[in-house]
């Protein structure tokens, strides 16, 4: 009867959970079922849990230079109480100062010499920021700054024979601040239903994939604030990447495919993907304001299309991106879709008049993707500045046509549409 009465107020614990969070947060619970209720124990009785001396002597800070915040520090044998929302650490080391991590992610040491009671126990876990500005998250951030740092850590373990990309002792801990490098937002409601179907939330939901998911809200955490969750190794921040690294960005976009079930595709010349390039469609700034002339200037030479991203999932834009040869853009977020591009597809980045932009940035990752290509305004006349926009961050563009055209005659002599090319002179 008692062990009747367990089962069902574990059914009973996992519905309430579903229904405060969707169904994507209910694999969390799931994984976490059989963590529970785990104990470590201090100086007391270290015989009642495995691995008590570890952490009743062993807890360790070590920080080193990071991608976002600026230092990534690990934390060895780190529990953190629901209550305050602080990560303690049973040691006599102090914490690095300054540390933007355990700044951002409140870390104190302590000395405890009675039972900890773990709610959850983690073998890894990563606790990241994510560019979300109440839903309006910026895919060349959520890419640059969170997704492939994690994914390099996740891929380091896989490679290292500590852990697998299926195992469900790893935790990914996204986290939303208020200000920059200043303070988390407790308060948001980042992770509900509310933004189940954005892009950044689908993106979130393939990196995790099936490692169990603990957002540093108020609504996942306040919902036990008598509970201690408990980590072997806890990262705070995002690390350093080498953003040329071929192997680390292509891995990657296999990764992302892969997570997504889309099937890679080898093109062969027909009409439809022949010389298929798409144009990113701007709306609000850095619009390039005679897209219709551009195309019909090259309409003799290539299939162009314009598309919008807006209002896309991850997986439909990633899944469109498969069927071009080319992705040409105006810098800005849509541009990183061309990291899913078929093999050998060419990106094409536009830059403003001197623009003081992260163009550079742009450039290594699409390079290190494959072949690339890069288009600057000289021209002062053709620029068009918003208001007060000193640097032409913002700036609309009018490119010339015979630029335009000269540029695209590039591309159709570069990677896979060289390759198109080719076959179509053998298959015609």
């Amino acid at each position: 009867m008692a062990k009747y009465r367990y089962e069902c107020l574990k059914i009973i614990s996992l519905i309430i959970y579903s229904i405060a969070f969707g169904k994507w947060l209910i694999v969390s619970a799931n994984l976490n079922v059989g963590l529970q209720n785990q104990t470590l124990i201090g100086n007391s009785s270290k015989s009642k849990a495995e691995n008590a001396d570890g952490w009743s002597f062993n807890s360790k800070i070590t920080c080193q230079s990071g991608h976002y915040p600026p230092d990534y520090c690990t934390l060895t044998y780190a529990y953190f109480n629901h209550s305050d929302r602080i990560f303690y650490l049973n040691t006599d080391d102090s914490i690095p100062n300054p540390s933007w991590s355990t700044q951002l992610w409140p870390t104190k040491t302590t000395h405890f010499h009675t039972s900890i009671n773990c709610h959850q126990v983690y073998d890894k876990a990563f606790a990241f920021t994510f560019f979300f500005y109440y839903g309006q998250s910026n895919n060349f951030h959520l890419h640059y700054d969170t997704l492939i740092p994690i994914y390099s850590e996740l891929k380091l373990l896989e490679n290292s024979n500590q852990l697998d990309l299926t195992n469900q002792a790893v935790a990914l801990m996204p986290t939303v601040e208020k200000k920059r490098m200043e303070v988390l937002d407790w308060e948001t409601n980042a992770f509900t239903n509310i933004y189940e179907d954005k892009y950044f939330m689908e993106a979130l939901k393939v990196l995790n994939g099936p490692h169990s998911l603990l957002p540093m809200s108020k609504a996942y955490f306040d919902q036990r604030t008598d509970a201690t969750t408990c980590f072997k190794e806890a990262k705070l921040g995002a690390p350093r990447v080498d953003f040329k690294d071929r192997t680390l960005i292509k891995g990657y976009i296999n990764f992302i495919l892969k997570r997504l079930n889309i099937k890679k595709t080898k093109p062969k010349y027909n009409s439809q993907f022949y010389y298929s390039l798409s144009f990113d469609f701007r709306t609000n700034r850095r619009r390039i304001l005679n897209e219709e002339e551009l195309i019909n200037a090259v309409k003799n030479i290539a299939n162009v299309e314009l598309i919008d991203f807006n209002g896309m999932t991850f997986k439909q834009q990633v899944k469109l991106m498969r069927k071009y040869s080319t992705l040409i853009g105006m810098n800005g977020a849509g541009l990183i879709n061309g990291l899913f591009l078929p093999y050998g597809g060419v990106n094409v980045q536009l830059v403003p008049y001197k623009a003081q932009l992260n163009f550079k940035e742009f450039g290594s990752l699409l390079r290190a993707r494959g072949p690339y290509l890069e288009w600057h305004n000289q021209y002062e006349h053709l620029n068009r500045d918003a208001p007060g926009d000193k640097y032409h961050g913002q700036a609309d563009t009018i490119v010339k046509v015979d630029e335009f055209i000269e540029l695209v005659e590039k591309v159709l002599k570069t990677g896979l549409n060289a390759k198109l090319e080719k076959r179509k002179k053998i298959e015609l």
